[in-house]
């Protein structure tokens, strides 16, 4: 009578060359698993970073100006704690970074979230003083993470068409 089938032993090599086989094919995947996870984190800053450049630039563009700046440094660095522009109707639109959250509030109204992962905000003007700048560069810093920090920096410009 004739047995069918596999021995042990040589159930045990196969085991042992699928094992060789899938340890180039598994850190293979966990690497792209890595990356695509720091890709995904880097674009969700951009989407941020951008309704946060979005946000600003909306307002500061029909804005009369710049009414007030709040700063505080840090590592050297000087950044924004909240910004205050001067609207049409003379009413205030103020943005300010709360709990790594960007806020707008416009004139009485309560303050609404616009932009999330927000670090800090920092203005660029080529004026002697800023309320004499005919434009501003924005430039918002976004982190996220604990574990996985994923860093991003977005820039926009704004051009005051209503400057007085």
């Amino acid at each position: 009578m004739k047995n069918k089938g596999y021995t042990l032993l040589e159930l045990l090599i196969v085991l042992g060359i699928m094992g060789m086989v899938m340890i180039p094919v598994s850190s293979f995947f966990f690497s792209n698993y890595r990356t695509l996870n720091e890709i995904s984190g880097e674009l969700d800053l951009q989407r941020e970073g951008e309704k946060a450049i979005n946000s600003i630039v909306n307002e500061a563009v029909s804005s009369k100006g710049i009414k007030q700046i709040n700063v505080y440094t840090s590592d050297g660095d000087e950044f924004i704690n909240d910004i205050t522009f001067t609207a049409l109707n003379n009413s205030e639109i103020k943005f300010s970074v709360e709990s790594n959250q960007l806020y707008c509030k416009k004139g009485s109204s309560t303050k609404q979230a616009k932009a999330k992962n927000v670090k800090h905000i920092k203005i660029e003007y080529k004026a002697a003083k800023i309320d004499e700048a005919k434009g501003i560069s924005i430039i918002v810093y976004l982190e996220t993470g604990k574990n996985n920090k994923v860093s991003k920096k977005v820039k926009g410009e704004v051009y005051f068409r209503n400057k007085e």
